[in-house]
């Protein structure tokens, strides 16, 4: 491997992998999915074909869970279930950083709420820090509709947040 590459996975990794765990809500899934992202990336590397840089490794973590997505669907005609608590090893370096970054359940129901879109943008904005001209090329719609997708998301985010509350 090349000292640049390893660099970046070390850069990365942990980012990668909470942008991941967003995304499909297991840590199990998220390990293996970001693990993947790096093999496959390693790959197109030694091809010399892309420039690694971070969006394309998020793109293709980003591709990679929606293929799992569709499969599970496929296979169980069901949607992926988010987890109620992180399970495993506390001394994983990963874990801490994760449970010291990881919100309320509250808020983690809340984002479950909404639909898929505005979970993507909200995820891709607040959780990967990307910007809105990044999020549009990822998910190929445009600037506005992002804008619109993180408007309408974050409304419904604390309507949501009120609900639970009056629970």
């Amino acid at each position: 491997m090349s000292e640049e590459f390893i660099q970046t996975i070390e850069r990365i990794s942990e980012k990668l992998f909470y942008f991941v765990f967003r995304l499909t809500g297991n840590r199990d899934d998220a390990l293996d999915l970001t693990q993947e992202t790096f093999i496959k990336t390693f790959d197109m590397s030694r091809k010399g074909d892309k420039d690694l840089t971070d969006g394309y490794f998020f793109k293709t973590a980003y591709n990679m869970t929606l293929n799992k997505k569709r499969n599970a669907l496929t296979k169980k005609s069901k949607e992926v279930e988010i987890q109620e608590s992180i399970l495993g090893d506390t001394t994983n370096k990963i874990q801490e950083k994760i449970e010291q970054k990881e919100e309320s359940l509250q808020i983690r129901s809340a984002l479950t709420q909404l639909s898929e879109r505005q979970r993507e943008v909200i995820t891709f904005r607040f959780f990967s820090d990307m910007k809105i001209e990044e999020i549009a090329m990822l998910l190929s719609i445009s600037a506005g509709s992002v804008k619109v997708h993180l408007a309408r998301g974050l409304q419904n985010m604390k309507k949501n947040l009120q609900n639970i509350e009056r629970i």
